[in-house]
């Protein structure tokens, strides 16, 4: 990684790199003195990820997609023209149908590996389901016992108030439980 160096001009900047943007920025402090400072931005380098079998288990059908380690370098290009090429993708889900196609086809992954990765979130799945219920079971069971907890605290509170009473008044008759 190189170290990166403050630019002085312009002249500067383009001795620096022929496919950097400029933007220039305005500042002031409490003196009221402005200083011009530059933010550059060079080319845009992609990379093309491999696509694995993955292991999510919110897939609901299928086998889950993820990016491997291995990867390719596509092209530098300069910013405006990815910019201009670029398209906007607003749906980034895929059918079952067309992930299994994407790695049997395109990367090659035998059928049978898939189907035991379809196996394995399944099963995942079943059991984080599973536990999830479990879960929620527990917390109505807190939740009854909080309400029977205060019920009874209620009903020891008022028992004690009416013992209050008799006791503050004793000549009159009141009912004891």
């Amino acid at each position: 990684m190189s170290k990166l160096t403050p630019v002085k001009s312009l002249s500067d900047l383009s001795e620096a790199s022929d496919d950097t943007n400029i933007t220039e920025l305005t500042s002031s402090s409490d003196d009221n003195s402005s200083e011009a400072r530059r933010v550059s931005f060079g080319a845009i380098h992609i990379r093309e990820h491999e696509r694995i079998v993955g292991d999510h288990p919110e897939t609901k059908i299928g086998v889950p997609l993820s990016l491997g380690w291995g990867y390719h370098d596509k092209k530098s290009i300069a910013i405006e023209q990815y910019e201009d090429e670029r398209v906007l993708k607003g749906n980034y889900r895929m059918s079952s149908i067309t992930r299994k196609r994407i790695l049997h086809t395109v990367f090659g992954i035998p059928e049978e590996e898939i189907r035991a990765a379809e196996k394995e979130v399944r099963i995942i799945s079943e059991r984080n389901e599973k536990s999830q219920k479990k879960s929620e079971k527990k917390t109505k069971r807190s939740s009854a016992m909080k309400k029977v907890g205060k019920q009874v605290k209620k009903i020891l509170n008022a028992d004690a108030f009416i013992k209050g009473l008799a006791a503050a008044s004793p000549g009159t008759a009141m009912m004891s439980y």
